[in-house]
């Protein structure tokens, strides 16, 4: 019975680090969008400025 119950506390603590793992990836993946729409806000006005030099 003791091999059980360290085996449901090991399985538990397993389920736990997985969620903990999947809110870890979903924050740096918002982080990650984030960051890529500054990026193509910053090229779309470098894009905009060239564009008014050309002229």
């Amino acid at each position: 019975m003791q091999k059980i119950n360290i085996g449901l506390f090991g399985l538990l603590i397993i389920i736990i680090l997985i969620l903990y793992q999947n809110f870890k990836i979903i924050h740096y993946n918002n982080e990650l969008q984030s960051s890529i729409d500054n990026l193509n806000l910053l090229v779309e006005d470098i894009h905009n400025d060239v564009h008014e030099l050309i002229k």
